[in-house]
Formats: structure tokens, C-alpha cells, sequence
């Protein structure tokens, strides 16, 4: 009978072993997204694109950069509203290759003379900063997909 009762032991811990090995379930799909932002055709120079669910939950932020690019990797697939915040961005400043907000006399003395003076930051419309407001949507699906945004 200890023959029995061993083989059926050892059986059944196979099964555990085996259902052990099937993993973790599949992380769900997202949507790799990515575009450009602009305001009447101009690219923004900077800001933050965000992505709010369309039936409530926590919205998914990227930043928009210099030329108006944005992307994000993270966004399950469904409708969104789409907000575009530029407001707390301020002059930008060209110093050599690299974009700065902060104006080249308060951080270095030379750098103050080889400075582009820049251009004024893009700024959208007010209304599209407000979930409540904005015009801007997007269904999201599942892979790589392009969505360009116009804020008027």
C-alpha cells in the first residue's frame, strides 16, 4: 500500500510543479503612443500632454519636447480625453546645443554672452489645460500608433 500512496504523492506534486511553471498572467496590452502637439500649425517648444481615462481613473502624463514630440508606452487601450499644458513654462534660452528656461546671466556670467536670446515658449488656448474643456480625444489600441494634436 506505501507504494500506492507514494506514486500518488509524487504524482500530484508534479502537478503542482507543472501548474507552477505556466507563470504569471500576461500583462495586458498597451498602446505605444506617440505624435506631435501644435498650436495653429506651429509646434509647441515644451509643456506636458496628458492622457485622462474618458470613464474616470488616473491620467498618464508625457512631456512634449522641444520640437513638439511627445510619446508614451503605458496607455491600456480605451478612450481618452487629452489635455496639453504649456502655462508654467516661461522664456526658453539656447546655450550652446542645449535648451534652458532658466535665463543664461542667473547661472553663468560667460554663458550670458554666447546665449541665443531664444524664442518665447508656444502657448496653447486656456481651455485646452481642462479635462471639462478641452476638444482634444483619443481611442488608444492595443501596439504603436501615431496621434498628432492640434490645439487651435
Amino acid at each position: 500500500m506505501r507504494p500506492r500512496l507514494f506514486c500518488t504523492s509524487v504524482f500530484a506534486a508534479g502537478l503542482l510543479a507543472l501548474a507552477g511553471c505556466t507563470g504569471s498572467p500576461p500583462e495586458p496590452p498597451t498602446g505605444d503612443v506617440s505624435g506631435t502637439v501644435t498650436t495653429g500649425g506651429t509646434k509647441l517648444t515644451g509643456g506636458s500632454i496628458k492622457f485622462t481615462p474618458a470613464g474616470g481613473g488616473t491620467a498618464v502624463a508625457a512631456t512634449v519636447g522641444y520640437e513638439g514630440t511627445y510619446r508614451t508606452t503605458v496607455l491600456p487601450p480605451g478612450d481618452y480625453t487629452v489635455t496639453v499644458e504649456t502655462a508654467f513654462l516661461g522664456k526658453l534660452y539656447k546655450i550652446g546645443g542645449s535648451i534652458s528656461a532658466a535665463p543664461p546671466e542667473k547661472r553663468d556670467k560667460s554663458a550670458a554672452k554666447k546665449a541665443d536670446p531664444g524664442p518665447t515658449t508656444v502657448q496653447v488656448p486656456k481651455k485646452y489645460e481642462k479635462v471639462a474643456e478641452t476638444t482634444l480625444k483619443l481611442t488608444v489600441k492595443p501596439g504603436v500608433q501615431v496621434a498628432d494634436f492640434d490645439c487651435p
